[in-house]
């Protein structure tokens, strides 16, 4: 199967070399169908994207919620070589 651009390539040859009218509308409708589906592909895929992104931020406000406080050291402040027993 061609892609877009050969088939744009392909249709460029037609108008250069005087295609009948029906063969040069017969490859516009192909490229029509083909952009269509190329449209509809993508919106699928936005969708997805969105939901992918919805359920990352369900996910993430979740674990914010689950993060246990940090560990409290006390207020000595850390001193190199000195350990407490």
């Amino acid at each position: 199967m061609p892609t877009i651009v050969e088939s744009l390539e392909q249709l460029d040859g037609m108008v250069t070399n005087h295609a009948t009218i029906p063969e040069i509308r017969s490859q516009i409708a192909f490229i029509q169908r083909e952009v269509a589906v190329l449209q509809t592909e993508k919106l699928g895929m936005d969708n997805a994207c969105l939901a992918l992104h919805d359920e990352v931020t369900k996910l993430k406000a979740a674990q914010a919620q689950k993060l246990p406080d940090p560990p409290n050291f006390g207020s000595q402040p850390y001193i190199k070589g000195r350990m407490e027993t």
